[in-house]
């Protein structure tokens, strides 16, 4: 499958097919039938990081910043409200 890599790429992520969809692609256009079933493709697609859309385009030391922002506001908002009903009581 490796030398169809480009095209199931392109079949995943630009044009969002499926799993079995890019399966029957590549038998339909290029007769190919062994290893090239649903199951196949899928553990392609995660071994090579092939997914709808393409790759994540956020780092993982964006993802833990934006994680560890929303934890501080979260917390921050609930020591405010804490505050705040101790005061109207």
């Amino acid at each position: 499958m490796d030398k169809y890599k480009e095209i199931v790429v392109d079949l995943v992520e630009r044009r969002r097919m499926t799993h079995a969809q890019v399966s029957e692609f590549i038998r339909q256009q290029y007769g190919e039938t062994c290893g090239f079933g649903e199951w196949s493709v899928r553990q392609f697609c995660r071994i090579h990081g092939v997914r709808p859309g393409g790759k994540l385009s956020v780092t993982n030391d964006q993802l833990t910043e934006a994680v560890s922002s929303a934890i501080d506001q979260v917390c921050s908002c609930t020591e405010f409200h804490s505050a705040l009903s101790q005061l109207c009581i």
